[in-house]
């Protein structure tokens, strides 16, 4: 598809905490990579120097300007935030978009100081902040900036709780690239779960998540040791890294499944893994909006997850997958064995969802979205 190219004098500034592998720093990454396809360069400051995700941004062409912060209970972070301002009066910018907690805090903060270009953060969580600290200081600064961009409808009643006038608020949503659109041949596919270690024969039960104490990957093990007792020849496969590895792969030996367990760690981006399974599962505790299932629709992958934060903006109970109750390991286990053990429901809930993904969450619709935001605020 090609990509309109785009014409404005809105300068943007993107400001970002680091380059890890995650939900937000993907998605952020996603999008300068869309907004290199349409011709539009952006100024990145971003607080870690290195990361996995930093070659894709730089590859795409845009400006990286490493400004270093201290902790922000550092009596030298006044000195980190007036860099951060130097930096942003020295791009020029008329619209800064901060990704994160700690690039909301200090974004505004920044900007407080430099003649003001329109301050715009995001909102990609419900309360999973690194320190609870951090928390109030985040409403702070929603409350201070001239737009908060919550990526799903279920967190803007969070906002509201927060203080931020609801003509503060504007949901973009997460999206897929249009590119994740291509589905791999059956020759390909199938290559590549052999390559991997999956059997011919296997139905695979996968989830992609960073491997974190809030994606739950207990509970998914847990319910994948009962779901094998009535689908033999299930296999599980864990895309994604973590904190949670080791402890994970050693639950995975003592359920006795650990023969049918694949942890993959981090795998490219394209293509996109979730056209390797059957059916895609999501058991975390709390979810801002969920990007892994997101692509498993867009992968015609039906899907089964709990019922928190944007889940149910992208799972539609009975029509793209089934709905469960967080750390309920019989109900999940349960519903995977229904969508296991009929393909015919598969496929239907499969269709459903990638026409879903394509109406509501594609590349070309979200990007025009945002630039159409960074219009009207810079306007």
């Amino acid at each position: 598809m090609q990509a309109v190219r785009y014409s404005s004098p809105v300068k943007i500034v993107f400001l970002i905490d680091g380059f890890g592998v995650g939900g937000t720093e993907l998605n952020a990454t996603r999008t300068l990579e869309a907004f290199a396809r349409r011709g539009i360069t952006v100024d990145v400051l971003h607080f870690h120097a290195d990361g996995e995700l930093r070659g894709r941004i730089a590859a795409a062409g845009h400006r990286l300007t490493h400004v270093p912060i201290v902790p922000l209970w550092s009596p030298r972070i006044v000195l980190r935030t007036g860099a951060l301002a130097s930096a942003i009066r020295r791009s020029g910018a008329t619209v800064v978009h901060a990704q994160d907690v700690y690039s909301n805090i200090l974004g505004v903060a920044a900007t407080r100081i430099v003649v003001r270009p329109a301050m715009l953060t995001s909102r990609r969580w419900k309360d999973d902040v690194p320190r609870k600290v951090l928390t109030p200081l985040n409403a702070w600064a929603h409350r201070q900036s001239t737009l908060v961009l919550p990526n799903s409808p279920a967190l803007v009643t969070t906002l509201a709780e927060e203080g931020v006038r609801a003509d503060h608020i504007r949901v973009h949503e997460n999206f897929v690239d249009d590119q994740a659109l291509t589905m791999l041949g059956t020759a390909d596919r199938a290559a590549w779960r052999q390559a991997l270690g999956i059997r011919a024969d296997a139905l695979v039960v996968g989830c992609v998540a960073r491997l974190g104490r809030v994606k739950r990957h207990d509970v998914l093990l847990d319910a994948f040791a009962l779901l094998r007792q009535r689908c033999p020849t299930a296999q599980l496969v864990l895309v994604g890294d973590g904190a949670e590895r080791a402890a994970l792969e050693q639950r995975a030996r003592a359920l006795g499944v650990s023969g049918d367990v694949i942890f993959t760690g981090t795998l490219p981006n394209f293509p996109l893994a979730q056209q390797l399974f059957d059916i895609a599962v999501l058991t975390s505790e709390n979810e801002g909006f969920p990007n892994s299932l997101v692509e498993a629709s867009a992968c015609g992958a039906p899907m089964v997850a709990t019922m928190v934060g944007g889940v149910p903006e992208v799972l539609r109970e009975g029509v793209t997958g089934f709905g469960v109750a967080v750390g309920d390991v019989a109900a999940t286990a349960n519903a995977m064995a229904r969508l296991l053990t009929d393909r015919a429901q598969r496929e239907r809930f499969g269709s459903a969802a990638r026409a879903e993904v394509l109406a509501r969450f594609s590349e070309s619709a979200a990007i025009d979205r945002l630039l159409e935001i960074y219009r009207r605020v810079s306007a």
